[in-house]
């Protein structure tokens, strides 16, 4: 069994079945509350951004001080996986 915790495992990854069934693995989103960047408004030219979850890849890299390599963010999508989410938070 390998100690690495796998965004496919967490409970905060989404993706359609299409990019699963491709095996794509940069269309996972993280849906966790701090993957979320609020709307914004450009002040000069008035166009509203809309809000949105970062994908898992550019959380796992760590752009921000979010979940990085260490899966800080990490929590298991089934019950099989209790045991390495223990081992996990341990460590």
């Amino acid at each position: 069994m390998s100690d690495t915790v796998l965004c496919k495992d967490c409970k905060h990854s989404k993706v359609s079945w299409f990019n699963r069934m491709i095996n794509n693995q940069y269309a996972y989103t993280c849906t966790h509350p701090d993957s979320w960047y609020e709307p914004s408004e450009d002040k000069v030219t008035g166009i509203k951004k809309p809000g949105y979850f970062q994908s898992c890849v550019s959380m796992r890299i760590g752009l921000d001080d979010a979940c990085k390599k260490e899966g800080k963010l990490w929590t298991p999508k089934n019950k099989k996986d209790l045991f390495k989410f223990i081992k996990h938070v341990s460590v």
